[in-house]
């Protein structure tokens, strides 16, 4: 039982990161497209 719960945690962890992993690399990129667009 304890074990499960601590995967749970490491799992729902795992998301938020891809996710915010995710949102970071697709804000930099609209940033770099926006950029090369003002050169």
């Amino acid at each position: 039982m304890h074990a499960q719960l601590i995967y749970a945690d490491i799992c729902s962890i795992t998301k938020v990161m891809a996710t915010h992993i995710a949102n970071i690399y697709l804000k930099n990129k609209h940033i770099a497209r926006e950029y090369n667009l003002e050169i």
